[in-house]
């Protein structure tokens, strides 16, 4: 994703890796792998990158072969526009893990 997004450094700062044991087959939503980490990345012609907090959850439906991946991105320091501070991004943290876990697949069929 960093690549993705061009950054000019990247951080993890966090991996949160399922607690449970996974269920191995539809219809069972998996347990998501969580990341959290901090990207610089210029945008805008901004003279200084901006910071961006990164959330991300890996699904891994093993019987399929496949990843489902969700991501939330927020930037909190950017140039021009005040920084959001240490309670707005564990706001942020909480609404990503909420969305996290209520991320349920039903239609595995979508996938081939």
């Amino acid at each position: 994703m960093a690549h993705d997004n061009s950054a000019t450094s990247q951080t993890v700062s966090n991996v949160i890796l399922p607690s449970a044991s996974q269920p191995d087959s539809p219809p069972a939503t998996p347990i998501p792998t969580v990341l959290i980490g901090d990207q610089e990345i210029r945008k805008f012609n901004h003279a200084k990158a901006d910071l961006v907090r990164i959330f991300l959850a890996v699904y891994r439906v093993k019987s399929k072969n496949i990843d489902v991946v969700l991501s939330m991105n927020v930037p909190y320091a950017v140039e021009g526009i005040a920084k959001l501070d240490e309670s707005d991004l564990n706001a942020a943290k909480d609404l990503f893990a909420k969305a996290a876990e209520s991320l349920k697949i039903v239609n595995f069929g979508l996938f081939a």
